[in-house]
Order: structure tokens, then sequence, then C-alpha cells
């Protein structure tokens, strides 16, 4: 596993040098969107999460945003090689003689290259490959394998709460969760949810599905990271995703008050109510913060 990391992280260089040497051989600024359709086809291809995965998906908002802020992401990066490039051949005083097909080539290389040692679907997702570098560059091969395994199997079981209707009822969907909770540790089952609210695609059962997995009492005490507060942050601005947060996190903190230290700080809440006065997620989201004023320590 570890030895894949490192080969991935050699062929993912090729898809930056593309339009360095692009730039380094004296081609104009129209040559970037060709690098900017790798890159993107770069991402659809190494990064399935990423992406909605039915056809239907791709009308929702959230799932335009989400693209929209990788592709200005991409012509970004594209940029920023392509005018290291040109600074480059400028202070070298020499232009390559070579054809535009040639960093063309060297960057869409990268896609099968990387696919080739990497499977997405079946082992940690691409995004956290720094992190298994780095983080645990210590760990063995077959712990890292161990990881990617549970990583994947816990996004494939949050998968069927896609599907779910808007409209769910939380106690459904609550049985919903304890049977996933089954067959994958909480907090990885946590971690994918959090990816997906985060990508901008998910759905509103699966907005629900998380606010229910941050706001159980034993969930928050087992899982210290990726709480009540950082969940919030991350939460759209909708009345009932938010009732259902502060009716249920209400209810724990009464049960425990020690989960005081997990939550929203009372300012934050108070500025979630004043954006959805006379809604029905003012007057609890308005009660959480006086709670956790009373609850915590002076």
């Amino acid at each position: 596993m570890h030895n894949r990391l490192r080969l991935l992280m050699g062929t993912t260089a090729l898809l930056y040098f593309g339009p360095l040497l692009a730039g380094l051989g004296g081609f104009g600024w129209n040559v970037v969107p060709v690098f900017v359709a790798i890159f993107m086809l770069w991402l659809f291809i190494l990064r399935p999460h990423l992406w909605p995965r039915h056809l239907k998906d791709w009308t929702r908002s959230e799932a335009l945003v989400a693209l929209a802020a990788q592709a200005v992401m991409q012509v970004l990066l594209v940029t920023l090689c392509f005018g290291i490039g040109r600074g480059l051949g400028g202070v070298l005083g020499a232009l390559p003689p070579f054809p535009f097909l040639l960093p063309v080539s060297v960057s869409f290389l990268s896609i099968p290259l990387s696919r080739l040692i990497w499977d997405p679907w079946q082992a940690v997702e691409v995004d956290d490959i720094s992190e298994q570098a780095g983080f645990h560059a210590g760990a063995s091969p077959a712990e890292l394998a161990r990881a990617a395994t549970a990583n994947a199997l816990a996004r494939r079981l949050i998968e069927p709460l896609a599907s779910l209707p808007e409209d769910i009822d939380p106690e459904v969907l609550q049985t919903h969760l304890a049977a996933i909770s089954g067959h994958a540790n909480d907090a990885r089952i946590r971690a994918a949810l959090m990816d997906r609210a985060r990508a901008g695609l998910a759905t509103q059962a699966e907005l629900k599905a998380l606010i229910l997995h941050a706001t159980d009492g034993r969930l928050i005490r087992k899982i210290p990271e990726n709480g009540p507060a950082e969940i919030l942050d991350i939460l759209p601005q909708n009345s009932e995703l938010l009732t259902i947060f502060a009716t249920r996190l209400h209810a724990a903190l009464l049960v425990d008050a020690a989960l005081v230290a997990s939550c929203p700080k009372p300012e934050h809440l108070l500025r979630r109510a004043e954006g959805l006065r006379e809604t029905p997620a003012e007057g609890p989201l308005q009660d959480l913060a006086e709670l956790i004023r009373h609850k915590s320590p002076l």
C-alpha cells in the first residue's frame, strides 16, 4: 500500500508537469483550457466520490456549485503551473523546440497511469493520500490496507441513504444508522457523512443522518472529533435541519452536561437563529444557546 501511494504521487506529478512544460515551451495562455479539461477529467476518474452518482443529482444546486468550485480550483492550479513554466523560460532565455502535443500527452498520461495504480473505490480516497503518507508514514502496509478497507466500507454503507426521501422520519433514519453501525466503525461513518456534506453533495436525508449521528450523546463522547460544533459549521441554513439539530442536542445536553465541551458557541447558534426568524428553528436554537451558557463552566 505504501509503495502504491508513492507511485500514485509520482504519476500525479505528471499532471502538473504538463502545464509547466507548456509554459516553458513558450505556448500562449490560450492552451490553459486544454489542461483544465485534463485536470477535471482526472478528478472525475480518480475522485469519483466527489461527484453525484445518479444523473438526477446533477440538477441539484449543491452539485453544480461543487462542480463550479472544483473548476475554479483547477483553473488556478493550471494557471500557477503554466505561469511558473513561463517564468522559468524567461529566466533561462531559451524556449525548447517541442510540439504542443508533448506537454498535453504528459498531463493526460497521468490519468491512465494513476488509475492503473489506484482504485479509488476499493482503497482510501485520493483526498487522504497526504494524510496516509504523512501522518501515518510509520504505519505498516497491513495497517494501511486495513484502514483503506474500513474507509471504503463506510462510504459504501452510507450510499443507500442518498436515495431515501427528503421527508423521511428521523426515527426511521435512526434505524438505518443503527444497522450501518453494526458493520463499520462509528468514527468512519461520521467522517464519510461529513465528506458528503462538505463536498455539497449530501441529500436532505444524508444531512439528517449526519445530524442524528452527531447529536447522539453516546457518540459525542465516543467521537470527540467532528462533534456538534463542527457539524453546525457545514449545515445549510435550513429550518428543518437546524430544528432537528437544536432539539436533539438540547435533549442530549440535559442528560449529560459534560457534552457542553463539544457544543457550538452560543453566539454561533444565535446568529443562526437570527437568520431564521419566525421559523420553527428560531426557538430551539435560542433555547440551546441558553442551555449551553447555563451548562458552560465559569
